[in-house]
């Protein structure tokens, strides 16, 4: 959300790469919720409530809702797929996805369904 929070680790920003609704999710939509563990600094990200839970249960600090994502692909969304390597990554692409895979990232699945334009 914030264009120079990446700047410091090396991370070059591409611009947006997908949509989400503003919170208050509605229409059945899911709350993509942003974490933070203050030991280390990482941050995560889930729309998953037990997964929200478990990690604040953890010591994890929950930032709150990024927008709200879809669980199914209606309304022209596309899935937002979660890998996790030494850290997560996000992607709607799925030769991203397969090229990473390839690399040995590990696919979670799907977090969620989200859209390619506003």
């Amino acid at each position: 959300m914030n264009p120079d929070e990446g700047t410091p680790y090396g991370y070059t920003l591409e611009g947006p790469q997908f949509y989400v609704y503003n919170a208050p999710c509605q229409w059945g939509l899911v709350a993509l919720r942003r974490l933070l563990n203050p030991n280390t600094g990482e941050h995560f990200v889930t729309a998953s409530q037990a997964e929200n839970d478990y990690l604040v249960g953890v010591g994890w600090l929950a930032e709150g809702s990024i927008g709200c994502i879809a669980n199914a692909s209606d309304c022209s969304a596309v899935p937002l797929y979660r890998l996790a390597y030494t850290f997560h990554l996000f992607t709607t692409s799925a030769a991203e996805r397969d090229g990473l895979v390839s690399q040995g990232w590990n696919l979670e699945g799907v977090a969620g369904y989200v859209w390619a334009t506003p």
